[in-house]
Order: C-alpha cells, then structure tokens, then sequence
C-alpha cells in the first residue's frame, strides 16, 4: 500500500521537525511586514573612516556587492561609528571594511554556482542585523599572501609538508591591530548603546580573542579619564558582549573581521526616537563630508529592498535647505516631484524588477535659493538579484511517500522541484531500538528500500546550501 506520510499521532512515532538552521531562503527576523533593506553605501569621502570590500579575498574575507544589504539604522550605526573614528583619530592607514551582511531576501548569504554553499553558518547573517566589518589595520603585509586582512601576521599552522595553512585564528598578538581606532569604534556604538538605546541596541560582537583583549584594555585606559565618553560601565558591557567563545562557535574565523550583531528592535516602537535621531545624525555628518552648502545642494541616493522590490530615496543635502520646483527621476523615467510636506527634499522612486546587474542614473533639478536653476546626477550600482531569492524552503512542502511491502519499507521523497535551487543533499535518518541512528543519503528522488525491523521512527532530512539540516518526521507503521 503507498502512503503520503508526514506527522505525529495514531499508529506512529516522529520527532518533531527541527528549526530551520539552513542558509534556505528565509528570513528569519520577518515578521507580517518584510524587512526593508539597504545596499551598504560607498563612503561619501575617506573622512567617512570605512570603506567597502569589493571582491572576496584570499584567507577568507568576504566582499560581494550582492550580500551587503542591511536594515537602514544598522548601516547608520556603523557609519556614525566610523565617522567618529576619523574625526578624532583620523581615517588610518587602513581603515574598516564592510564585507557580508545579509542576501537581498534577509537570508544568510548564499553561493549559487556551481552548487549551492552557503559563505556563512546558517542563520548567522539574517535580517540585515548582522554585519561582518574587516578591523583598522596598520598593514596588510601578509606572511603567505598579501593583502592578508587578518589583525595577526601569525594564522598559520605548518604541515608535515612544510607548507603553512591558514587555521583561521590569530595565534599570536594581533600585531597589525590598529587598536586606537578600533577601540574607539567601539566605544562609539557602545556609548549609543548605553545612551541612546538603554542598552538594549548590542546583542553579541564575535571577535577574535587576540583582538578582544588589547581593545578591551585601551578602553579601559581611557575609562579612568572619561576619554570619548568610555566608563568602567562600558568596559563591563565589552566584557559581555565581545566574545572569543569557543564554545559558541566565535574563537575561529574571526581573525580579520568581527561579527556585529544587534538586537532586532522595533523600528516603531520605543526606540523609535533613538532610531530617528541615529539617521538624521548619519545624514547630517554625510552633509558635512559632502562640504555640501545650502546654495548648492548635494543629492544623496540609497538602494533599498523590500521583498525583493527596489526603490531609490533620493534627497538633497543638507537637510532642510530651501529649494523650489524639486523633482528627481530615474533612467530618463517621467520625473516625480519631492514628496509635498516633508521637511526633507526627497523622493522615492520605484526601479523595475530585473535579475540582471547594472547601473541607474539619478537626476534632481529645481531652482535655488537665489532662484537659479540647478541640476545634479547620480549614478547607482545595481547588484545582481538572483531569482533563487525568491524561493523559500519551507518544512511543510517536504513529504515522503512510503510504500509497504513482504520485504520492509520502500521511501520516496518529495521535494517540491523549487526547493531543489537551495537542496544539496537528501538523506533519510532512522532510528532503532537500542542502535544509533542510521543515515541514507538519497539520489535525487528516487525510492530507497529500507529493513523496517525495529524501526521506532524515520525522518527526511534535506541539507539546504551545503550546511545545517532540516529534518521533518515520516510516519510509519509500527
């Protein structure tokens, strides 16, 4: 007899399915109203103190233009931060690098070609709260490979060859670490945390443990005089929240970048004046980079996403400045006035859906101050937005058929054929009375024979992107 199978209850024994972990689609700080994204932006100016990665590195740094998304307050987090580090110590040699946050769907970056493998843990870099930024450096002088990102020049094990591998983990003092900088970057998303958001903005900062002991230690130095705003209270909060833990899965490969992780608040709800006040001083001191004068405005553009739907904000700068007869458009489109009311002179303009890569110019026009006409153009890269994005692997969709026979068990899986863009391997787990559970890797879908003798429960499992599994129960009779 062929069965459907799928659940809990009557004549069978499951285990429930386990959480989604898998880099497969799914955002998982959505809730009913998607997540607006925004492309990490180029820096208005070195003053900025960050800059962008702009292709992957040896040793493991990550830089893809597709995978720089994040919501609009954490890329202004990181960009006050840094515009505090170049106002008090200058830009540095090296300064900080955006490398990955999240894919353009809110999910954990995924490479698709050849086969699908995600370039993080699953889970880890959802939501667009969560970015992984390079550390200032004082050199790039790598002992392998140059340029090597790594805060130490000592990440290497030697093989019994003699040739080194890279471990990934500082395995001496962070040596390249410009501490200073980095200190104080910290201590600006700190002091906001504390300040701003009641300390409810920072939720976890992985380090490497040969970075996180010098930085904690120069905020320390300046917590007895109140240098930058740091407190014996910071230095207690970067105790916490650094972490080197191993255990955790934080001690490796964090040896040239941190992982910023903060909190999922809502944007509209007791924070949202601490979130306010964040983006108007982003937009404020880009105004100030820009050398922007209220008889000559500057026009500042951000790619935003929401469900995969691209819009521009397009705005002058600085905020507030007089103008009459503002309009922008997009690709020579019909122009569209600024919206009527708002004290900021800007727009929103819709971008159609396309897959492809490219290019979009902006253009204002209006009339000054002194009443002479301007106009001002912009041009904004358009990531690649690859139509898997759009698939979402969900645990209901997985079934297994189940066949009984003289024999024992014949199952067969069935994988909705658009799951198959995240799927890299289908396997069927089954537990026994007093054995350890077998695992059956599954070719593609074909019906596998299974000994149904002391069967207590099975479970299909499908390894989405090369990483963690998800695991939904089959019934079976017992």
């Amino acid at each position: 007899m062929r069965r459907s199978y799928l659940g809990c209850g009557g004549l069978a024994l499951c285990l429930v399915g386990a959480a989604l972990t898998a880099n497969d689609g799914v955002d998982r700080y959505r809730k009913a109203v998607p997540n607006t994204f925004r492309l990490f932006p180029q820096p208005a100016s070195p003053e900025a103190g960050y800059g962008i990665l702009t292709k992957d590195m040896k040793g493991g740094a990550d830089g893809d233009i597709r995978h720089r998304w994040a919501q609009p307050h954490a890329v202004d987090l990181v960009r006050v931060a840094a515009r505090a580090v170049a106002r008090d110590l200058g830009p540095g040699p090296h300064p900080l690098l955006i490398m990955d946050a999240s894919s353009e769907n809110g999910d954990t970056p995924v490479q698709f070609d050849p086969a699908p493998q995600g370039r993080h843990p699953g889970g880890s870099h959802d939501g667009g709260l969560n970015l992984d930024l390079g550390y200032y450096l004082t050199s790039l002088l790598g002992k392998v490979y140059t340029p090597d990102f790594a805060a130490a020049t000592e990440h290497f094990e030697a093989r019994p060859d003699g040739s080194l591998k890279d471990v990934p983990q500082c395995l001496g003092p962070a040596n390249r670490l410009d501490v200073p900088r980095t200190a104080r970057f910290f201590v600006e998303i700190f002091r906001l945390h504390r300040e701003a958001f009641r300390c409810d903005l920072l939720e976890e900062i992985g380090v490497d443990f040969q970075v996180r002991q010098p930085v904690i230690a120069q905020v320390g130095q300046w917590a007895a005089s109140g240098k930058y705003g740091a407190s014996q209270a910071m230095v207690d909060d970067m105790e916490l929240i650094l972490t080197s833990d191993e255990a955790e899965g934080w001690a490796r490969t964090h040896h040239h970048h941190f992982h910023l992780r903060i909190r999922d608040l809502p944007t509209l709800g007791m924070h949202r004046g601490a979130i306010a006040a964040l983006r108007a001083r982003a937009r404020q001191e880009e105004t100030e980079l820009r050398a922007a004068a209220e008889a000559k405005p500057g026009l500042a553009v951000s790619l935003l996403s929401t469900d995969l739907s691209r819009s521009l904000e397009a705005e002058l700068l600085p905020t507030g400045v007089k103008v009459k007869d503002l309009r922008f458009r997009v690709d020579g489109s019909s122009w569209c006035h600024a919206q009527p009311g708002d004290p900021r002179n800007r727009a929103v303009l819709e971008l159609p859906r396309t897959n492809a890569s490219g290019k979009a110019l902006v253009e204002a026009e209006g009339l000054g101050q002194d009443g002479k006409p301007f106009q001002l153009k912009v041009t904004v890269d358009l990531p690649e937005q690859d139509p898997r994005l759009g698939i979402a692997v969900d645990p209901g969709g997985l079934r297994a058929n189940v066949n009984e026979t003289p024999e024992g068990l014949r199952i067969q899986p069935r994988i909705p054929a658009s799951f198959r863009a995240w799927v890299t391997e289908t396997a069927l787990v089954l537990h026994r009375e007093g054995q350890k559970p077998e695992r059956q890797v599954l070719k593609d879908s074909q019906e596998q024979p299974v000994d149904a003798k002391g069967l207590t429960k099975v479970e299909l499992q499908v390894i989405c992107s090369g990483r963690k599994a998800v695991q939904v129960p089959i019934w079976i009779r017992i």
